[in-house]
């Protein structure tokens, strides 16, 4: 659904090509035969995929953000005085740490699955000799996602 809402947005709203209930269900049926063709391949296809979309998502979107800074990078250094200004102002300390524990848990929800059950599934595949290796690596995806990506 978010995903059609952006393609949506992006291809001129309700009145674009895509904002009629025939491109819905052109979407949809595309996005179902693509997924379709990945759990038919099962487990090993499944990790195949996951194995290349992660990294090229996280690539994708640490570009994206740095195209976003270079477009505006007159308005990094003004952007720089007002965090730490903001930072340094008794006023800013009190909202600051309630902000950040808000916005926080909210990065964290949707950054990584949240409790969706699909990375429990991956992990529980694995074939190790070490099952608690698999487990530091589950604990160190949300950080990945929440602190090292999206920071």
């Amino acid at each position: 659904n978010q995903s059609y809402a952006q393609l949506v947005s992006v291809t001129g709203g309700e009145d674009g090509m895509m904002g009629s209930s025939g491109g819905a269900l052109f979407f949809g049926i595309l996005v179902a035969a693509l997924v379709g063709v990945v759990l038919l391949g099962g487990i090993r296809s499944i990790a195949a995929v996951t194995s290349r979309l992660v990294p090229a998502m996280a690539g994708i979107y640490i570009a994206a953000c740095l195209v976003v800074i270079l477009v505006h990078v007159t308005a990094v250094p003004a952007a720089i005085v007002t965090i730490i200004e903001g930072a340094f102002n008794p006023e800013g300390v009190a909202g600051g740490i309630l902000g950040a524990l808000i916005i926080g848990f909210r990065r964290a929800a949707f950054s990584n699955e949240a409790g969706l059950g699909s990375a429990p599934i991956a992990h529980s595949a694995v074939k190790t000799k070490h099952p608690a290796s698999e487990g530091l690596v589950a604990l160190l995806e949300p950080f990945i996602d929440t602190v090292i990506i999206c920071t």
